[in-house]
């Protein structure tokens, strides 16, 4: 009996830690709003609207891939401007970065002429005309 209660109070620690979850995250105008549909949040609301005591963390299986996609996205963005604001302060990186892609933009550059250079003489040898030295 005894774990059998204990049981019970897990289950509705776990029907409230669900409701935290919607209301953080998947509410309309949820302070840390996740940006589901309004079908994915209408049926996971409705899943815990009908749960008596117990709410099965499959629950939220729904919203795991629109959640990852999200996530991913904002830390791409955190990244890139941490990344930004990191190099603002570092004129000294910025100099060297700036150098760097200037130098191989004028690499590839050389090469892309010089492979125009060498199909132009591969197609006037085709043709039967004799290279000019």
């Amino acid at each position: 009996y005894r774990v059998y209660e204990e049981r019970k109070a897990d289950r509705g620690i776990l029907k409230r830690a669900g409701w935290r979850i919607w209301h953080t995250f998947m509410a309309p105008g949820a302070p840390q709003s996740v940006g589901l549909g309004p079908a994915v949040t209408s049926d996971i609301r409705i899943s815990l609207l009908t749960a008596k005591d117990y709410v099965p963390y499959t629950v939220f299986d729904v919203a795991k891939g629109n959640v990852t996609l999200f996530l991913r996205r904002a830390w791409k963005e955190y990244v890139q401007e941490d990344y930004e604001v990191y190099l603002e302060s570092r004129p000294d990186i910025m100099e060297q970065i700036k150098t760097l892609a200037e130098n191989r933009i004028r690499q590839m550059q050389g090469q892309r002429i010089n492979q125009n250079r060498r199909r132009y003489k591969a197609h006037r040898h085709k043709r039967g005309k004799k290279k000019k030295s």
